[in-house]
């Protein structure tokens, strides 16, 4: 929310890159701001193109109450949930 209101980020940047953003405030400490980012390609693309520009938006404005001023920002590629291959389905034809 505090990058959809920041002037610096229009509204299509917001939607292709940010919204895809996800907050862990689990592993997010007093001056490390975490995210997930769904794929490599968009991890990458963020923190070489908005990394600076996200520190800064976080810097001016607290993400929690446990947040910092100055906050550093790290993104990860979203780890993977297992699914079961196998069917669960028990169909019989005849």
């Amino acid at each position: 929310a505090l990058v959809k209101q920041n002037s610096k980020v229009s509204l299509i940047e917001y939607e292709n890159y940010f919204s895809q953003l996800k907050y862990n405030p689990n592993a997010s400490k007093s001056d490390i701001a975490f995210f997930y980012a769904p794929n490599k390609v968009l991890c990458t693309t963020i923190t070489a193109k908005y990394g600076a520009l996200l520190k800064e938006i976080l810097s001016q404005n607290k993400v929690g109450m446990h947040l910092a001023h100055s906050v550093d920002v790290r993104i990860e590629v979203a780890p993977k949930i297992q699914v079961n291959a196998q069917s669960n389905i028990n169909y019989k034809a005849t």
